[in-house]
């Protein structure tokens, strides 16, 4: 009948008009500071319900509230000396302002906030200009998230994987993911609606040996994820499914598609033949995405361009 989320002493929610009444009987109990419908701020986040129940999802006001790290002109005429603790405290200030960015409503300056956070424990004054520019490209470009209705049995899910292998300048290999919400139309090829709801960019956790075994295991964490986020659905629509089998439930679950640009793993992933590949630890990755794919989900291959 609806869906309630508690944060410390924060809710936020919505449903039928059961939903509404057992809200009703609350407000008469206890008291509440505040109870707003349809537009409001919640965790330093925008939202606005439309008429036809899409709902726009922004921080334009919190990210122009940022300040930018504070630079002396001599000191920015030296881009690789190291910086002092005290500018260390404002770079990890401003990463820990943009995160909260990143991760709730900006996917697209999530990877360089990421290699930020990644560069703090060995910072110069470079990255601090490079932080600048960041929020700045933030505040220039902002972003609006939009949820669109999908009939609630027909929601599926979209991932998309790819991944860096380490550079000579000493930046790990690093994962991207990013999920959506979408509808039957899209396993068929047909122009769908897409709503991104889950990503993240972060450091590989194990040592790769090559782009190839950097791009099996960014997409072997995107499918753990797609997954978790089906089960979690399946249980939302149906509380009491047997979410201890979870074979059983994404079985019965609505097509998923999974996408990545690597053709090497999607060779090795999909066809039937013995694989072949020269890093054994990849192979049992990609033989792991395989056996997971017959989960009822598709993996598809695009190009890198698109």
């Amino acid at each position: 009948r609806g869906v309630l989320g508690i944060h410390v002493d924060d809710g936020i929610g919505g449903g039928d008009d059961y939903y509404m009444e057992v809200i009703g009987r609350l407000r008469d109990r206890y008291s509440f500071g505040a109870f707003n419908i349809g537009e409001f701020d919640f965790c330093g986040i925008r939202y606005c319900q439309m008429e036809d129940g899409s709902l726009e999802l922004c921080q334009r006001k919190y990210v122009e509230q940022i300040e930018p790290v504070q630079i002396l002109k001599h000191r920015r005429r030296e881009p690789q000396a190291p910086v002092t603790e005290q500018e260390r405290q404002c770079l990890r200030q401003i990463c820990g302002s943009l995160q909260y960015a990143a991760v709730q409503t900006r996917p697209d300056i999530c990877a360089k906030v990421g290699l930020l956070q990644s560069a703090i424990p060995r910072a110069c004054i470079e990255d601090l200009l490079e932080a600048n520019r960041v929020l700045l490209e933030a505040k220039t470009h902002p972003v609006t998230l939009l949820i669109v209705p999908i009939p609630q049995f027909c929601v599926a899910f979209c991932g998309f994987s790819d991944a860096s292998f380490e550079t000579k300048k000493g930046v790990s290999s690093r994962q991207g993911t990013i999920v959506f919400t979408t509808d039957g139309n899209m396993a068929k090829n047909q122009l769908t609606v897409i709503c991104p709801i889950a990503w993240s960019s972060r450091k590989i956790p194990r040592v790769v040996r090559s782009t190839l075994s950097a791009e099996a295991s960014a997409l072997s964490s995107a499918l753990d994820r797609v997954s978790w986020l089906r089960i979690m659905w399946a249980w939302l629509c149906d509380p009491s499914i047997d979410w201890t089998n979870p074979s059983e439930i994404l079985q019965g679950a609505p097509l998923a598609t999974i996408a990545t640009d690597c053709k090497s793993v999607y060779d090795i992933a999909t066809k039937t033949s013995p694989p072949v590949c020269e890093e054994f630890r990849t192979t049992l990755e990609c033989l792991l995405v395989r056996e997971r794919l017959a989960e009822h989900c598709r993996l598809r291959w695009v190009s890198s361009q698109a």
